[in-house]
């Protein structure tokens, strides 16, 4: 995925439901890796041992809104349909970006 200043995430997107109720469970974030939830608003941090940036985006990857959250907090579900990034904390996303995605 791809950022307007040039910042790169390699983005893991689960694909299961499994795999999407782990989320980052146990994992930790390098700078460049991020998890993108397609079709989702709302996300939990609880279990997590580190804070994480979570930006909400728009089906066209546009960026809605961007939080970092600390472990055991809830992020609200969003009425509008969209997608969920995360990535580590100190994350360069801001409201109104337009991501790109490219497959490799």
């Amino acid at each position: 995925m791809l950022g307007p200043r040039g910042a790169r995430w390699r983005c893991d997107v689960p694909t299961t439901r499994q795999e999407r109720a782990r989320g980052l469970l146990g994992r930790s974030l390098a700078p460049d890796e991020a998890l993108v939830l397609e079709r989702c608003t709302s996300v939990h941090t609880f279990g997590m041992r580190g804070t994480i940036t979570v930006a909400r985006l728009s089906t066209d990857l546009g960026v809605r809104d961007v939080r970092v959250m600390a472990p055991n907090r809830v992020l609200a579900p969003a009425w509008r349909r969209g997608h969920v990034l995360e990535c580590a904390p100190g994350a360069d996303l801001r409201v109104g970006d337009v991501l790109e995605m490219r497959v490799s």
